[in-house]
């Protein structure tokens, strides 16, 4: 991403030669990722699920940057094998590796359009459930995050789809974290 800005001749700050030095760390590192796969720091307290949205997501970018065949079919193999994060938050990136992907190849649209709506299907039968129409089995710390996170999946499920049917209960996870 920083190799994207700063090579846009269009800004005042455009530096190619440094747009290039993000771009080869972006390329040693999501190399190291290919070669040590499943490799993330442990810690209790701060668990991920999945190390294959991260690699989507990475994938993804790095083909807008150098237009390379190879990552778009990674990001697509990656997403599909990371499947569904059931939440969307720090950890899980599930959800956005597939709306970048869905919205950088159509032919991997349909694809991510599934992914988020079981999710959002899974979000719906929560909030139906809960008294505040919070799409949570129950709160805890961190749940206005990830209540944010879920109405951006819904608003990018929408601009995937056009389907419009989730849009106020993306507005009620909004209002709920604003106090609205």
């Amino acid at each position: 991403l920083a190799s994207m800005i700063w090579k846009d001749p269009q800004k005042s700050f455009s530096d190619p030669v440094l747009a290039d030095k993000y771009l080869t760390a972006a390329k040693q590192i999501y190399d190291f990722g290919k070669k040590h796969q499943a490799t993330q720091p442990g810690n209790p307290f701060y668990n991920e699920t999945s190390w294959r949205d991260d690699m989507a997501l990475a994938a993804i970018e790095l083909y807008r940057a150098t237009h390379t065949a190879a990552y778009l079919n990674d990001a697509r193999s990656f997403g599909k094998s990371a499947q569904n994060g059931w939440t969307m938050d720090w950890s899980e990136m599930h959800s956005l590796a597939h709306y970048e992907i869905g919205r950088t190849d159509p032919s991997y649209r349909s694809t991510a359009i599934q992914f988020l709506k079981r999710d959002i299907d899974s979000y719906q039968s929560k909030a139906k459930q809960n008294p505040f129409r919070a799409a949570l089995e129950s709160f805890y710390w961190g749940s206005a995050a990830v209540m944010v996170g879920q109405a951006l999946e819904m608003l990018w499920y929408e601009d995937l789809s056009g389907d419009h049917s989730y849009h106020n209960l993306a507005q009620q996870q909004r209002d709920y974290v604003l106090g609205g």
